[in-house]
């Protein structure tokens, strides 16, 4: 049976919260009478995002250690189980809150998580149009470059996955840029938009996890050995913010604070210091549908709501903590109906299928 890491689900919940909190710093400026208050307590939210990127990694290498578990059909299957229905109940969703008609393109290539424009900013390129979204293009590049790996040699799948990715990333730069970079934003040559996602430093994240997944299941050290290395880890982490090392995407910048904080809450575990706390482990259980549903809660309080109403969202905790409670609330709605549903669901495909 696979280990179940609480430590993991803890980082997972707060890295979603982490994001939801970006979303809602301007309505928090000005509380207490502090012009910035929002924006200096959640400067690094979107850390979250890279966080997101190091745990998907570890968990997809540790939820494939058996190798009946893992045969590429099911894999997919569960995967796209586990995506699709949320991010299309989203997406659906949205369309109809929204003013408007989206434009078929942009609804077509927000469906299949190709970005919206390859000629923007990197790691981005114009977002998806389910804002929140754009991780995903990554995350399914991430899938299926592992079930390719897992396909080749499933003992082998963390070390295959790892060296394409590598591989991808070190020489599609230097056809572009006759040079190899790890940081962002990153400006490349190619015109193809696939290449300039595989010559993303965002994919060496998932690598990250990779590694650190292997090394925790050799890893069996003393307890006292655990708790140094969690307080070492997380002093690294506060450090890498603190020296301004750890200040955007990327593996060179966030990812490096994302590995510590990782290994941090690993290493506690592993000292059986860490409790059990249930409010965070629901917060990791519904942080896939917070992360993209709490966009769409947002836009529907702020047009249905305090627009219409004349409620002022600027410098309100009041409204930070009842958007961020709403958003809570729905997540956990569309978690219990929606998510675990079809992942069950999912489930019960790859049993017959397999």
């Amino acid at each position: 049976m696979q280990e179940r890491f609480h430590s993991i689900q803890y980082l997972r919940g707060i890295a979603a919260l982490m994001v939801v909190f970006t979303h809602l710093k301007e309505n928090l400026n000005g509380a207490f009478g502090i012009t910035d208050i929002g924006s200096k307590l959640f400067s690094h939210g979107i850390f979250g995002v890279d966080l997101f990127f190091i745990i998907s990694g570890f968990i997809i290498h540790q939820s494939t250690l058996k190798k009946e578990h893992s045969k590429p059909l099911t894999f997919i299957i569960r995967r796209i189980f586990r995506i699709y229905p949320v991010f299309i109940f989203c997406v659906f969703t949205f369309i109809a809150i929204a003013p408007g008609i989206p434009q078929p393109v942009d609804l077509a290539k927000g469906l299949m998580f190709i970005p919206l424009n390859f000629d923007s900013a990197a790691p981005f390129y114009g977002y998806n149009f389910l804002y929140p979204a754009w991780t995903l293009t990554y995350e399914l590049l991430f899938y299926s470059i592992f079930v390719l790996a897992i396909s080749i040699c499933h003992e082998k799948r963390g070390l295959i996955a790892s060296l394409i990715i590598l591989t991808c990333v070190i020489f599609l730069q230097l056809i572009s840029n006759n040079t190899v970079s790890f940081e962002l934003p990153l400006t490349l040559a190619f015109t193809q938009g696939l290449f300039k996602l595989l010559a993303s430093p965002m994919l060496i994240e998932f690598i990250y996890g990779i590694i650190i997944s292997a090394v925790i299941s050799r890893v069996n050290f003393k307890r006292s050995t655990y708790i140094s290395l969690s307080i070492l880890s997380f002093i690294i982490f506060i450090s890498l913010f603190e020296c301004g090392v750890s200040n955007f995407h990327g593996p060179s910048s966030y990812g490096f604070a994302a590995i510590a904080v990782t290994i941090a809450g690993l290493t506690l575990e592993r000292s059986g210091v860490l409790p059990k706390i249930g409010i965070l482990d629901r917060l990791g259980d519904i942080s896939y549908s917070l992360y993209l549903s709490h966009i769409i809660i947002f836009f529907a309080i702020k047009y249905y709501i305090t627009t219409p109403f004349n409620i002022n969202t600027e410098g309100s905790l009041t409204y930070f903590l009842l958007a961020t409670g709403v958003a809570l609330i729905i997540s956990n709605l569309i978690f219990r109906y929606i998510e675990i549903t079809f992942i069950r669901l999912g489930k019960s495909v790859t049993r017959r299928v397999g």
